[in-house]
C-alpha cells in the first residue's frame, strides 16, 4: 500500500471509526480518481484534489440515514446508562463522580 492509499485509509478511519468502512471509503476514492482524472488540472496539486475528493467522499458516507441510526445511541439506551449510574450503589455520596 502506497503512503497516499495509507493516509486516505488513515482519515477515512477517524471519520468512520471502523476498518472495514475505512477501506470501502478508500476503495471508492481510487474509483472517483480514476473515473474523474480528465477533470483533474495539472497546475494544482493532486494531493489537494484527492483528498478533497476522499473527504467529501467520507462525508457523504457519515450523511447516509442508516449510518446515523447505526452508531447515535437510542432514548433506550442513554435510559440505561443513566440509570446504571445512579443504581450503582459505590457512586452514591462520591462527589465529582458520574
Amino acid at each position: 500500500m502506497d503512503t497516499l492509499s495509507r493516509t486516505l485509509l488513515a482519515v477515512a478511519y477517524r471519520h468512520t471509526g471502523d476498518w472495514e468502512w475505512a477501506r470501502d471509503l478508500t476503495q471508492e476514492t481510487w474509483i472517483k480518481v480514476y473515473d474523474r482524472i480528465s477533470r483533474y488540472d495539472p497546475e494544482r496539486r493532486f494531493s489537494s484534489w484527492l483528498h478533497t475528493i476522499h473527504r467529501n467522499g467520507c462525508m457523504d458516507h457519515l450523511r447516509r440515514p442508516w449510518v446515523r441510526r447505526e452508531f447515535t445511541p437510542g432514548d433506550d439506551t442513554v435510559s440505561r446508562l443513566a440509570g446504571a449510574a445512579t443504581d450503582d450503589p459505590g457512586l452514591e455520596g462520591s462527589p465529582g463522580r458520574v
